[in-house]
């Protein structure tokens, strides 16, 4: 799967792009911080010739007296046979909270594309695989991606937020926990709970961003 090969899907249910209109307002402040996704290389780690490396995350933040904005980052490198490509997607705007359902509003976006060919012969890929840094990004403005409803669930062991469906470089696909809800916005059953778990820490393409303690975010 190459990492510039994305398209957004239109397929996805309206309910997953708005807040419920039921009551159940909880403070903003309890999403502070930096939350950051797993991102495994998406081939066999026994491939000499592919590797991808990547940073996903959400930084969420009072941007002034009761208003809090976010921005979220995706940045993905990979070498495939000799060749490497980047590709980035950052994003700005607004959040909202109901209860466990919390409204990611984009007003801005960038993104940049970027890929050549190495010298010397294919191999070493995973030695190869490295984010750009920030000099050799070439950010471009781009349309935001749709508003998206995140499930937030905290316990003493961690924070987590997960996107209603699964998203990456700004698209939006058509599966993700949406389709183990039996109802819109219903997340008590089995079934959601149950997707909650087994997509949250996949070992292929994870659903989660997890808040970082106040250490790690310092680090």
């Amino acid at each position: 799967m190459l990492l510039l090969s994305v398209t957004a899907c239109s397929s996805t249910p309206d309910w997953i792009h708005t807040l419920p209109d039921q009551p159940g307002d909880r403070p903003l402040s309890e999403l502070t911080g930096l939350w950051v996704r797993a991102t495994p290389s998406l081939y066999r780690l026994a491939d000499p010739d592919a590797y991808s490396v990547g940073q996903e995350s959400i930084l969420i933040e009072e941007a002034a007296a009761n208003e809090w904005r976010f921005e979220k980052t995706h940045l993905y490198a990979e070498v495939v046979g000799g060749r490497y490509r980047a590709a980035g997607f950052r994003q700005t705007g607004s959040l909202l909270r109901r209860g466990v359902w919390v409204l990611l509003s984009p007003a801005r976006a960038w993104s940049f594309q970027d890929q050549f060919d190495l010298p010397g012969p294919a191999g070493n890929a995973a030695e190869l695989a490295r984010l750009p840094d920030s000099t050799e990004m070439r950010w471009e403005t781009v349309d935001p991606s749709p508003d998206l409803l995140y499930y937030f669930e905290t316990n003493a062991e961690r924070s987590l937020l997960v996107p209603l469906a699964f998203e990456r470089l700004g698209a939006v696909y058509d599966f993700g926990l949406f389709r183990f809800s039996t109802a819109p916005y219903e997340h008590d059953s089995d079934s959601f709970q149950n997707a909650v778990k087994s997509l949250s820490f996949k070992l292929h393409r994870p659903h989660a961003y997890v808040r970082q303690s106040r250490h790690s975010q310092r680090n």
